[in-house]
């Protein structure tokens, strides 16, 4: 013992307190992931569980729908049974969606738990421990019984800090809730005391009106009503109402005389009429047609005739003497406006919501043929894209090519673990761009190998779009990551820029410098391309999510889940018509052909419906061949317009406009 404390040290208390921070960090790392790894395991097994729930539920429903068929073929089946099997068929088409996003969870679910066993493994724990056998003599030991006292001693003053500053948080918090509180009394207060002075107004109103009416009936015009509004409250309303009494007195006074000048008026035709009677006259008039008689005068005195009456026995007393009572609608000859006023106003101020009818947006005209439809898929067709005579569709797990000759399958290249969302074509290089969950694969077109990969979403990718060069992804994010993603594959494969932050985009868009992104806030969002920063989105916004853009003379349309479309200017903000319930169900896709000449939209009812118009757009044709939702169309450049569509149906159909309904545009021009 004596020789061992007489040994040197060979560890000083620098490299000690260093070994015993890296040991207290390493454990405290581990127990983290560990503690992680039970959770994320926790939600994994819950996700697998519901996963294989919706499978048998899945394959229930099938089971229903083969056997429904089955009777419907042998001719047992009822109007009610084909009804049953397409209710059963959207259940099924509504329980591959869940699949597929508990899928794309499990996923990186499991990609997660992967990393964490790594970083387990890769635990520098063992190496730290090792680091204890150099420590052979007394002082070391001494040494090492310090540091770690020390390093006790420093984690006890951290978190007596950190207790300290919870305490100050939770008192800021406390003091936070009493003012709050207190401004909610003060509001309250403030609530009752308005209310107070608004009943309070509202009284000495009401006492206004009647002073008002009472005025107006002892001079006969109660006909004459005064407005009140009580809309704004305030203390410029009491002068307003004074003033707006002057003004009906003002009008009651000119009523009165024009009343005068018409009783005199009146008078003067009573002794026309009365100079008019002659001897001979057997009969006096009836004095109860007074009415007609004074109209039958008036007509007289304006014709300047004067023609006696037969059978008067002589002429009729005159009755200017007395005051007379006359009625109200006597016209007059000289001011027809003031039986007019006398009248009460009709008010003409009506409010204009346009027109709403639905008919108006439809009128199709065009006929369009259904020239081919294959069953391209073993699952729903989810993506396409065209290249001169070849087609590309996606599927689950695979993209397969076609020749547009004869529709005749090319190839089919096994691409991805799941449901290929989106894919696009870089023509300059040849090259197919393919996307499922958060994966980007590149292809060559020729030899179909893949050629690379590029990651950096954390959620599944639904849109990509080559412009200028440069590669824009966008999807779904989570936590804190982005939407939108630039590459720039000839230099990296890495992204150059990332964008929109804890927002989903459905789809992206592009028409010179300028990039378009419909999202999941119900709006259209803009970027400058050429650096990058966001511009304004368009107003006024959706109602639901955005799924769909496409371009259209000089003009950007959108199309949502709330069934719409809505369009604005390329080069300013001024929105177009909004065409309201485009379809029946949400707008999945939005196309427009090589010409400019029409819009197609895609529904989840299963229709195609053409659109065209320079600012009101109308559905001029209307497409119908899908048994369930039509996920995505293309065009291709042909003289004719031809469509190409994919739906849940598995189906891949080719659709040309009739050459005998044309493709002129000239009826929706105005």
């Amino acid at each position: 013992v004596e020789m061992r404390k007489k040994r040197p040290s060979s560890l000083n208390k620098e490299v000690l307190s260093k070994w015993v921070a890296d040991f207290t960090t390493a454990c405290v790392r581990e127990k983290e992931l560990k503690e992680v790894t039970r959770a994320e395991v926790v939600e994994k097994n819950k996700l697998e569980n519901e996963i294989t729930a919706l499978n048998r539920k899945y394959a229930s429903f099938k089971l229903k729908i083969e056997r429904a068929q089955m009777e419907v073929d042998n001719g047992l089946g009822t109007e009610q049974t084909k009804q049953t099997i397409e209710e059963d068929k959207v259940n099924l088409t509504e329980i591959e969606e869940q699949l597929e996003t508990l899928e794309a969870k499990l996923s990186y679910k499991q990609q997660k738990l992967l990393e964490f066993s790594q970083e387990i493994a890769h635990s520098k724990i063992q190496d730290i421990k090792a680091m204890s056998n150099t420590i052979k003599t007394i002082d070391d030991s001494q040494n090492l019984i310090q540091a770690l006292f020390d390093e006790v001693m420093k984690k006890a003053s951290e978190c007596k800090a950190l207790t300290k500053e919870i305490q100050n948080k939770e008192y800021s918090i406390e003091e936070f809730k009493d003012s709050l509180e207190q401004a909610k009394k003060e509001r309250e207060a403030l609530v009752k005391q308005s209310e107070l002075e608004l009943n309070r107004i509202k009284k000495e109103f009401e006492d206004k009106e009647k002073y008002a009416l009472e005025q107006l009936e002892e001079k006969n015009n109660s006909h004459v009503i005064i407005p009140v509004d009580y809309s704004e409250p305030s203390e410029r309303k009491l002068e307003e109402l004074e003033q707006r009494e002057n003004e009906h007195l003002q009008h009651i006074q000119e009523l009165q005389t024009n009343l005068a000048s018409v009783t005199e008026k009146y008078n003067n035709l009573r002794g026309k009429w009365s100079e008019t009677k002659t001897p001979e006259d057997p009969k006096p008039r009836n004095r109860s047609s007074t009415i007609n008689s004074l109209q039958a005068a008036r007509e007289k005195a304006k014709n300047k005739k004067t023609q006696p009456e037969q059978n008067s026995k002589g002429p009729r007393r005159s009755t200017q003497a007395h005051p007379l009572k006359f009625p109200k609608n006597l016209p007059s000859e000289e001011k027809p406006d003031v039986w007019e006023r006398l009248q009460p106003k009709s008010s003409s101020r009506t409010r204009n919501y346009g027109n709403t009818e639905e008919a108006s947006l439809f009128d199709v005209k065009q006929k369009w043929t259904c020239l081919q439809s294959i069953e391209a898929h073993s699952g729903a067709v989810c993506s396409m894209v065209s290249n001169e005579n070849i087609l590309y569709t996606g599927s689950n797990k695979s993209f397969k090519l076609w020749s547009l000759d004869n529709m005749s399958m090319i190839s089919e290249v096994p691409a991805h673990s799941s449901f290929i969302r989106t894919m696009t074509f870089w023509p300059e290089h040849g090259l197919i761009i393919t996307a499922c969950s958060n994966l980007i694969n590149i292809w060559d077109a020729i030899s179909l190998q893949n050629i690379g990969s590029l990651r950096g979403h954390n959620e599944e990718v639904r849109a990509l779009y080559m412009q200028n060069g440069l590669l824009f992804s966008a999807g779904k994010s989570s936590g804190n990551g982005s939407s939108i993603f630039v590459w720039d594959l000839k230099k990296s494969q890495t992204p150059i820029a990332e964008k929109e932050k804890n927002q989903d985009v459905f789809s992206i868009n592009a028409y010179e410098d300028v990039l378009y992104y419909a999202s999941r806030n119900h709006r259209v969002g803009r970027m400058q391309i050429s650096d990058f920063e966001m511009l304004k989105p368009y107003e006024p916004p959706h109602f639901d999510t955005v799924t769909s853009l496409a371009i259209y003379k000089n003009s950007i349309v959108s199309g949502s889940r709330d069934k719409n479309l809505r369009r604005w200017e390329l080069n300013g903000d001024t929105p177009f018509p909004t065409v309201l319930s485009a379809h029946n169900d949400w707008v999945n896709s939005l196309a427009t052909d090589c010409m400019g000449s029409a819009i197609y939209s895609a529904g989840k009812e299963g229709r195609i419906r053409v659109w065209r118009g320079k600012n009101t757009m109308k559905c001029v044709g209307d497409l119908a061949g899908h048994q369930s939702s039509v996920n995505c169309i293309t065009t291709l450049n042909y003289s004719q317009p031809v469509i190409v569509s994919g739906g849940t149906d598995r189906l891949v159909k080719v659709w040309k406009l009739s050459e005998e309904t044309g493709n002129s545009s000239s009826d929706f021009e105005q």
